[in-house]
């Protein structure tokens, strides 16, 4: 995948499909370790999340972050006089935030 981005894309475009991929991966790392530990937060108990919990939309939503992040930088970046914004602070905040809102939206719609 990462050869066909670099030869089909432009820079910018191949880095952004190339981070989403490997933020991806990391996030299915992430929430396969992490998600009983936020159920326990919310809930206040100990939950066993395997039957319900949608990894796929999280992952997804993590992937979306980034994309939205990249774009958001790349329209910041191109208006005069906007300010500059990081690519990849840009991603990884996005994804972050995309994905975490998910996952509790996950677990409050479940038990609450």
């Amino acid at each position: 995948m990462q050869e066909l981005a670099k030869e089909e894309l432009t820079e910018v475009e191949a880095q952004v499909i190339i981070v989403s991929a490997e933020i991806g991966k990391a996030s299915v790392q992430y929430w396969s370790v992490n998600l009983d530990e936020w159920t326990h937060v919310l809930v206040g108990e100990e939950k066993s999340t395997k039957r319900w919990f949608n990894f796929k939309e999280c992952v997804g939503s993590d992937v979306a972050g980034a994309v939205g992040g990249a774009v958001t930088a790349a329209v910041v970046n191109a208006i005069p006089g906007a300010g500059q914004v990081g690519y990849a602070g840009a991603i990884v905040g996005g994804a972050a935030g995309a994905s975490a809102a998910e996952a509790v939206s996950q677990v409050w719609n479940h038990y609450f």
